[in-house]
């Protein structure tokens, strides 16, 4: 046995005997890695702490692992700066305040590039915008507005709830190497199963036979058969259309190009359903944000998509295919405490709620003392989640620093009405949980992009749009050698080493300041 997990029913409000346990389990078994309900997630809900906390467990001994080993390869490197890991909230901690909750991580992966994202569209005047993150196996999608990622409170993995703060981005099946198959009923469909990067696509010659987006983008000229990752690798053109014939247009009796564009066809009908039931039932239109498109596909397909949704503008930053890693640098050190107290809002007094947050920053400082984080630059925001009385479901609503019961409940009917669309202002309210956020405001590196001389386009290839009916001859540019205010009008195709990005007929784009790709959408 490897870890341990301890979950007591009502220990959110009094923790005295899973420590009691945990104080054994340590002398006894001193190599076990313990995960106690009251430290990982101190709130009501048994099943969703029981889940939290046991996932905890699964993944504790793992990281516990690997984060020892990072630090000894770090540390080997000489590398003088202090290691921060990711968090599913879009913000990093130390290797040590990771050991303990390694469960927040989860779901770091995404969020990485959310949050450079959010940082380049802020900084480009868009403030509004829907991340579309779209690489071999899926598409990540979120929402950012006004310049801040939309948050989940809970995710579930594998029909495992996970009760923590974390980005909210959906995964859509959807990615380059998602294969294309006829379903038994005769239906062209795409994903979510994927070819992966080994053997990976036809095209790249590894032994993959299945058709995949990547092989339909081949065949309507938007992939470069010998610019590949800048050259860097070939793809095989006959073994795509040989896949595409065998899988999809021999059973579908169609030719291999109409086979092609139905696969990129069903796929982008896919992203876009996906992101506009993820924009409504927010009650958000797609129509009023940006697209940013970025990782190794997304640029691709990221016009279509638009044009499906009516989203007016897609926003391309200078590296997509490393915008994650930007992320990183622009992430901010950040946890949230949090503990379940039951309250009625207007049985409350102002001093019951300040002794109840002057609880959660001492734990908030103990986290930042922990971590050797300096406790001057911290920064602590208060939240409470509440409800109406007898509902079943909270609402989280952030709160000054002194609240009173009465501004509480009309800061709740006003979140209320903006999320769901309606407010009962004389129903009563509850308090449910109270949290604090921590933030470590870190400094912003500079990003400067500064094209390479030379003529920007690099020759013409036939390109199949669904505008033109067919094959049109298109310029293809270098990413590299266009600069801001240079402009460009479709069909275009732009390449780089890490993405390929494509302007259909009628569509224009420009480089802003700031070197990112601002295409105007209009439907194909």
């Amino acid at each position: 046995m490897e870890a341990l997990a301890v979950c007591f029913l009502h220990s959110y409000v009094n923790p005295a005997h899973e420590r009691a346990v945990a104080d054994l389990v340590r002398r006894e078994f001193p190599g076990l890695y313990l995960s106690v309900s009251s430290d990982v997630l101190p709130e009501f809900r048994e099943f969703e702490r029981l889940s939290t906390t046991v996932m905890n467990a699964y993944v504790g001994p793992v990281m516990t692992r690997y984060l020892g080993l990072f630090e000894e390869r770090v540390a080997a490197l000489g590398v003088g700066a202090r290691p921060l890991i990711l968090q599913s909230n879009g913000g990093v901690a130390t290797v040590d305040q990771v050991r303990q909750r390694p469960v927040a991580t989860m779901a770091s992966g995404p969020s990485a590039g959310v949050t450079g994202a959010a940082y380049l569209a802020s900084r480009a005047g868009h403030p509004r915008i829907i991340t579309f993150d779209m690489g071999g196996t899926s598409t990540d999608v979120d929402v950012v507005e006004p310049g801040v990622p939309l948050t989940a409170s809970m995710k579930t993995y594998h029909g495992y709830p996970v009760k923590l703060a974390m980005l909210d981005v959906d995964s859509i099946g959807a990615g380059g190497g998602s294969l294309a198959w006829i379903d038994p009923g005769g239906f062209l469909r795409v994903g979510p199963e994927s070819a992966g990067a080994d053997p990976g696509p036809a095209a790249y010659g590894r032994g993959g036979e299945s058709p995949t987006v990547t092989d339909a983008n081949l065949i309507l000229g938007r992939l470069d058969a010998d610019y590949f990752l800048g050259g860097a690798m070939r793809l095989d053109r006959d073994r795509a259309a040989q896949a595409i014939e065998r899988g999809i247009a021999r059973p579908l009796k169609l030719s291999v190009t109409d086979a092609a564009l139905g696969v990129v066809k069903v796929v982008d009908a896919h992203m876009a359903s996906a992101i506009r039931l993820r924009t409504l039932e927010r009650g958000r239109g797609p129509r009023d944000f940006t697209l940013l498109a970025f990782g190794g596909a997304g640029p691709m397909r990221a016009c279509a998509v638009a044009g499906l949704l009516g989203i007016p503008r897609v926003l391309v930053p200078p590296s997509p295919g490393v915008l994650c890693a930007l992320g990183l640098l622009v992430t901010d050190v950040r946890t949230e405490v949090s503990r379940t107290v039951l309250l009625r809002t207007d049985r409350t007094t102002t001093a019951e709620l300040g002794a109840i947050f002057t609880d959660l920053e001492s734990r908030a400082a103990e986290w930042v003392r922990r971590g050797g984080l300096s406790a001057e630059q911290v920064v602590l925001t208060r939240s409470i989640e509440m409800r109406y009385a007898r509902q079943n479901h909270e609402l989280a609503v952030e709160v000054g620093r002194r609240p009173t019961p009465s501004d509480l409940a009309r800061r709740f009917h006003r979140a209320h009405r903006r999320a769901f669309g309606y407010a009962s202002p004389d129903e009563p309210t509850e308090l449910v949980t109270f949290g604090v956020a921590v933030t470590l405001p870190v400094v912003r590196p500079a990003i400067t992009v500064t094209p390479e001389p030379g003529d920007p386009v690099r020759g013409t290839r036939p390109v199949y749009f669904e505008a033109t009916k067919g094959f049109v001859d298109t310029p293809v540019l270098e990413r590299d050698r266009l600069g801001p205010s240079d402009s460009l009008a479709g069909p275009a195709i732009v390449e780089q080493i890490d993405c390929t990005t494509v302007i259909a007929p009628g569509q224009t784009a420009v480089v802003d300041d700031h070197g990112n790709l601002v295409i105007d959408v209009v439907r194909e």
